[in-house]
């Protein structure tokens, strides 16, 4: 009788992790969680509260998902948004997304999926940890096209996690 707890004590802690599937502990995942306020350019102000994502997993089939997210009304519909490098030398666009989806009145949410092109998440944590990581929203309000802008800062950096595994 013993025995047979023994067994099934094994076969219950075994079953949780790579006992039975030693290929699962090869997919990982990892998220870098961004968040900032933009604000409009001209007048009628505008101060909108904006959160951006990069979530990534190895293993079969592989992903990397860059979502932002838009947490107050906006005067007007979103044309696109870009992730910006805000150097010293000049701006360069790191990525777009040029559509998205209307949650309810106040939330805006976009994804573009990135195979394997860069951004990469150690290169998004180091601009904004130099404060050169910029969003750039561009929208048709009544007055016609206005832009809001602002720096993003890291909120969390986390690391590769074995997902069945740890």
């Amino acid at each position: 009788m013993k025995s047979a707890h023994y067994l099934l004590a094994v076969f219950t802690l075994g079953s949780g992790g790579c006992f039975l599937d030693p290929g699962a502990c090869q997919d990982e995942h990892r998220t870098l969680e961004l968040a900032g306020t933009i604000v409009t350019s001209g007048s009628g102000t505008q101060t909108i509260g904006a959160a951006v994502s990069l979530n990534e997993s190895t293993g079969n089939p592989g992903f990397r998902v860059l979502n932002l997210v838009l947490t107050t009304a906006l005067n007007g519909e979103i044309a696109s948004a870009s992730l910006l490098d805000v150097a010293a030398g000049g701006t360069q666009v790191l990525a777009t997304w040029p559509s998205g989806n209307i949650q309810l009145t106040s939330r805006w949410d976009a994804n573009l999926e990135l195979a394997s092109s860069p951004p990469t998440h150690e290169t998004l944590a180091q601009l904004a940890g130099a404060g050169r990581l910029q969003l750039r929203v561009e929208f048709e309000a009544a007055s016609g096209l206005t832009s809001a802008a602002g720096p993003l800062r890291v909120t969390t950096d986390g690391s590769w996690e074995h997902l069945r595994c740890d």
